[in-house]
């Protein structure tokens, strides 16, 4: 229980920065951000709210994985809550599925984009 604590700091306030490439400057460099016009501009808003829906997103699947797991284990053997919780719990893992098949996807067409319009 001692553990808990730094366990939900490092998971909710820590790894989001790690896994979104956390940029203290708030400059995505695929987006042109030395010109400084307005479409760099606009791709680096684009970008920051990418990286909060997607942020969103895992914390709501966490939440759902987290809410299913703790009715799973208050089921008390009645099938029908278990049921319903594995669901919950299913739901939340393709949740997260989408998630990061969809990050995956905007970075291809991103790149894609990008290599295009430069080359």
């Amino acid at each position: 229980m001692k553990y808990l604590i730094p366990v939900f700091i490092l998971i909710f306030l820590i790894l989001p920065n790690i896994s979104f490439g956390w940029n203290p400057v708030g400059i995505n460099p695929g987006c042109g951000a030395l010109t400084g016009n307005y479409s760099s501009k606009l791709c680096n808003l684009l970008v920051s709210i990418k990286n909060i829906l997607l942020a969103i997103g895992f914390l709501f699947g966490l939440i759902m994985i987290m809410y299913g797991g703790i009715s799973y284990m208050t089921a008390g053997g009645d099938d029908e809550k278990a049921k319903k919780a594995r669901k919950i719990i299913t739901n939340g893992v393709i949740g997260f599925a989408i998630i990061i098949a969809s990050a995956f996807i905007i970075g291809l067409v991103n790149e894609f984009i990008n290599s295009t319009l430069l080359n």
